[in-house]
């Protein structure tokens, strides 16, 4: 290891742990959004967005892309132990998991729906192979791992389209889930409990953010909110997983080599050039 590449990994431990120390100073707070929703903001969320904005700022310049190969493998180091953690908290509730019914339990082929609507328009929209890293699943913990896994790490396309959703999803998922429970018991005859169901997308932030909005609205039932959505989120993360590895991925390799030809945009640029010559032609 030479000099340089020492200087480079000391700055990067200093400048995590200045984050990590800044953002748990910080801790999680609230911004309401008048009396309807209110956005929560985590430390992990404030520790990306320093992040982002240090990154953005040219007199910065000790934060670069020299930073990547790090944080890479930290971040799978960080994936495996969260999983981890999953599988423990999964065995523990197994038999509330049991018995949660058909509509907890078959909850995920939701995740299918990524596969039907985004994939699509990504391929559109001119992605290539990041069209599957971001689209096949909403690319939460356990879904940057798998990808970590089956491509060889997050350095290549499908590693950099799933950090991508995962990424903002963090952003959007939690701004959108601080609102959007809250709304919907505002607006539709759906049940609070069928609300703290959607809460439990697998992570953390978005759930919580979701679920505080519900028990702030109806505070007698916040017991039960907090275990429909707890379990939800639990087999998210459980099934999630499952689904991803043996239904979702490989359909999507097989997806993606029928459908990248007819959608991809160079591809239907080429078309549209073939026709028009042969218009011209006769």
């Amino acid at each position: 290891m030479n000099e340089q590449t020492k200087k480079t990994q000391v700055l990067f431990y200093v400048t995590i742990l200045a984050v990590v120390l800044i953002t748990e100073q910080i801790g999680k707070f609230t911004i309401p959004l008048g009396n309807v929703a209110s956005i929560t903001v985590f430390p992990f969320l404030m520790g990306m967005i320093i992040i982002f904005i240090c990154t953005l700022i040219k007199p910065i310049t000790f934060v670069n892309v020299e930073f990547n190969d790090t944080a890479e493998k930290w971040l799978q180091y960080g994936l495996a132990i969260y999983l981890a953690r999953v599988g423990i908290n999964a065995g523990s509730q197994i038999v509330e998991v049991l018995t949660a019914g058909p509509a907890l339990l078959l909850q995920e082929f939701g995740n299918l729906g990524t596969v039907v609507f985004a994939f699509p328009l990504a391929l559109f929209w001119g992605f290539k192979r990041e069209s599957i890293g971001m689209t096949f699943s909403i690319c939460r913990e356990q879904g940057v791992a798998i990808i970590a896994s089956r491509y060889n790490g997050l350095g290549g396309p499908e590693g950099r389209g799933v950090m991508v959703t995962y990424i903002m999803i963090h952003f959007i998922g939690t701004l959108t889930l601080s609102f959007l429970p809250g709304l919907m018991a505002n607006l539709t005859p759906l049940h609070p409990y069928a609300l703290a169901m959607a809460c439990g997308v697998g992570a953390a932030a978005p759930q919580a953010a979701g679920l505080a909005t519900l028990v702030d609205m109806f505070p007698d039932m916040a017991d039960a909110l907090t275990g429909y959505a707890v379990t939800s989120q639990t087999l998210s993360a459980c099934d999630g997983t499952l689904m991803a590895v043996l239904i979702t991925l490989p359909l999507m390799e097989v997806a993606y080599k029928k459908l990248e030809p007819l959608l991809d945009k160079d591809c239907r640029q080429q078309r549209k050039n073939s026709r028009k010559k042969a218009e011209e032609g006769r």
